[in-house]
C-alpha cells in the first residue's frame, strides 16, 4: 500500500504545514508515477502521440511566444511553456478513461462479492435486501467503464 492512505484522519494532509513538511511522498506524484505512467506506456497509441506532436509543433511556432505559463506537473516540476502544457493535457485525456476503468474493475469485483454474499444470506434471512440492486452500476463491462465519465450513473 505504501504511502497511500497512511494518514487517513480528519486532519488528512495537514502535516505538510508542519515545519519540515511531510516525510511521505505527495499522493498525486505517486499516482502519476505508479498509475498514470504505466497506463500511458501500455495504452498510448501512435496516432494520439502523432496528433499531440502536431499540436505541440503548431503551438511552439505560433502562440507560445505570446503566452506565459505558470504551472507545475503532477510530480512538482515546473511547466515552462504552452507546448509542454498541451502535452501533459493530452496525456491526461488519453489516460483518464483507463484510470477510471482500472479503479472501477476493483469496484466491480468487490461489489460482486458483496452481492453474492447477500444472496447467500438471503436464503436464511429474507429481511436482507437484494444487495446487487445497489451495485448494479458497477457490473458493466470495461468499455462502458472507459466511456462513461460520471459514476455512478443516475
Amino acid at each position: 500500500m505504501g504511502d497511500f492512505a497512511s494518514n487517513v484522519n480528519r486532519y488528512y494532509n495537514l502535516e505538510i504545514l508542519e515545519t519540515g513538511g511531510s516525510a511521505s511522498r505527495d499522493p498525486i506524484a505517486s499516482w502519476y508515477d505508479q498509475v498514470v505512467r504505466p497506463i500511458l506506456a501500455l495504452h498510448d497509441s501512435n496516432r494520439r502521440r502523432d496528433r499531440t506532436d502536431r499540436a505541440v509543433e503548431l503551438i511552439a511556432v505560433s502562440a507560445s511566444t505570446l503566452v506565459s505559463v505558470i504551472a507545475v506537473t503532477e510530480t512538482g516540476e515546473a511547466i515552462t511553456g504552452l507546448p509542454e502544457l498541451v502535452q501533459r493535457s493530452q496525456e491526461a485525456n488519453a489516460t483518464g478513461p483507463w484510470q477510471r476503468m482500472y479503479v472501477l474493475q476493483l469496484a466491480r469485483f468487490v461489489t460482486g462479492v458483496i452481492s453474492e454474499l447477500g444472496e447467500l444470506l438471503q436464503r436464511t434471512r429474507p429481511d436482507i435486501p437484494f444487495l446487487h440492486e445497489f451495485f448494479d452500476c458497477y457490473q458493466l463491462d470495461d468499455a462502458e467503464f472507459r466511456r462513461l465519465k460520471v459514476w455512478p450513473q443516475r
